[in-house]
This record gives structure tokens, sequence and C-alpha cells, in this order.
């Protein structure tokens, strides 16, 4: 696994890679010459929807989103003069961090796609770096980073968007650089820090370190809820791989209320040689099946392209 060091530009999160299992269904989504990175997806209203984030080779440092409605031709989602990533999707609610091209603050944006307008989060905003956005339902999941210092501290924040409650779930410096937030789904949060994966539970309160093998990280956590009616069903995904780049990688799927327990997990798929992942992996259930995206990133061409894996467990 190779930690890719954060810029106040991007701040991705690492770089991964994976073989895959014989059941397992891969169809490429986005496959141009340009980096994709960053899906998220969701059906709502009767209408299918796939966001991501690119920049293209004449403009390697130039981060646009785009949204794609029903398999139509995409839209640019951040306006002119400001850059932006994802992020996530919630029904009609687009989340993605935004910030003025070549500026050095970012903060989050939600974006209403059936009204098409766009707000910033004026409570969780300041003039840090707000990033790595998660929504669902009333909680809102971000980052919060600051640059001044090696001694700055990096944050994970829930937010209650109806009681405005502010929860630092964790903290680290940018010396560090080694916290990233994941999602919010359900009654759980996820994040990861200094090759760990966490799960925090909303109702009870308590994080739970996932267990890993020696000489093994494991990172860019995700979650998955398949039925919001049924608690306690959500489950964890996030990659597990050695320190190199492409070093045996593999995505991995534990219950989140098994979280603790080494032996509830499974290995959901294996990424080919010298294949990683440039931003976390994204879980769509609403279609009927689940459906998760990966950000298929190349070790050795350094390029970004987004997969569909369906028949994963």
């Amino acid at each position: 696994m190779l930690f890719k060091r954060v810029t106040p530009a991007v701040l991705l999160l690492f770089m991964f890679s994976a073989s895959a299992q014989a059941s397992t269904t891969v169809t490429p989504v986005k496959s141009t010459s340009a980096y994709e990175s960053a899906p998220v997806a969701d059906t709502y209203n009767g209408h299918s929807y796939l966001g991501w984030t690119q920049n293209t080779p004449a403009h390697p440092r130039y981060w646009r989103v785009y949204l794609s409605t029903d398999h139509g031709a995409p839209k640019q989602v951040n306006p002119s003069g400001t850059e932006a990533f994802y992020g996530d999707l919630d029904q009609q609610w687009l989340t993605f961090q935004q910030w003025p091209a070549g500026g050095k603050n970012a903060n989050v944006v939600v974006r209403d796609i059936d009204q098409g307008s766009t707000v910033p989060v004026a409570a969780v905003n300041n003039r840090y770096w707000q990033w790595g956005p998660s929504t669902d339902g009333t909680w809102l999941l971000y980052g919060e980073n600051r640059f001044a210092k090696p001694t700055s501290p990096w944050k994970v924040i829930l937010y209650n968007l109806h009681t405005h409650r502010k929860i630092t779930l964790a903290d680290s410096t940018r010396k560090c650089r080694c916290l990233y937030p994941g999602q919010v789904r359900g009654q759980f949060v996820v994040w990861s820090k200094a090759g760990s994966v966490y799960v925090y539970n909303i109702v009870t309160r308590r994080t739970a370190r996932v267990p890993r093998p020696s000489k093994r990280f494991d990172y860019a956590p995700a979650l998955d809820d398949p039925d919001p009616a049924v608690d306690g069903d959500e489950s964890v995904y996030f990659m597990r791989a050695g320190a190199a780049c492409g070093s045996s990688v593999h995505l991995i799927h534990v219950p989140a209320m098994s979280a603790r327990v080494m032996g509830a997990q499974t290995v959901a798929y294996s990424l080919a040689k010298n294949r990683d992942i440039s931003a976390g992996p994204y879980i769509d259930d609403t279609g009927g099946q689940r459906d998760i995206y990966l950000s298929s990133y190349n070790c050795r061409t350094k390029d970004s392209n987004i997969l569909k894996l369906d028949g994963t467990p």
C-alpha cells in the first residue's frame, strides 16, 4: 500500500491494488484518458445518478465534479473558477468539497439535484480545509485540516444537521498525515487513521478498531446500509494491502456490528497486481442489487478509472 502524500489541492486517500474473484462481474464505468476517481451513485425518484471527480492530462491540477442522469451526457456540477472533489450522494442531496481554483481553503457544499440549487453548509465551513463529506439523513461527516505547521490539527467530525451538534470522532496532526474521513450510513460512521479502520456506533457512542494482520494496512473505509428500515444490518468495506502500491490489495467486508471480530472478515474482491485505488469504494444498493464502485489506480502509469463490481458479498 502506498500512502499518497496529501496536498491542500486534493486530499486524496491512498493508492492500492487487487485480482478478481470468479463470481464477480467487473464493468468499466469510466475509462477515458482523463483521471477519473471518487464515484458516487444512487437511484432516486425513478432516475439513476452517477457522479465522479476528474482532471485531464492537459489540466492535471484542475479537479472538477460531474453528474450523469440515466446514463446521459455528464454535466459539470461545480461552477467555473472553482475546483471540487466528491463527496457523497444521498437521494437528491449531492455533497462535495469545493474551493476557489488554486485556493487554500475548501468548504462543504450540498447540491439539491431536484432544484438545481447549491449551498455551502455554513455551520461547518470556516477558513480551514473541510473535505471528504458524507451524508445520511440528519448526519454529515467530514474532515477538517489545518496546514500552518506540523502540529496543526486534523480532525474527523460528525455533525447533526438538525440539532447542530458537532462530535469530534478522531484527531491527529499535519505531521502524521494519517487521518481520513470515510462515510456515515444508518447508525455507523467509519474513518481510517494510521493504517487502521475505525467504526463508531452513533447509538451506543462506542468506537471499535477493526483488527488487522501484522504488516498489513487497512484504509479507505465505506459503509453499506442495504435496508435503512432495519437497524444494525450495516456492513463495512475497506481496503487491505501491503506497504507498496499494488502490493496484494483486497477489498474486505465485515458486518458493522462485528467490527471487532477478526473472524467475521471476508475478502470481497482482489485487485490485479499493480492495481490500487485512488479513492475509497462506494456502495449503491438502491437499484435492487449491490453495486460496488472502485477507483482503479494503475501504479505504473498513474492513471485512474472507475469500475463497477457486481456479485460481491
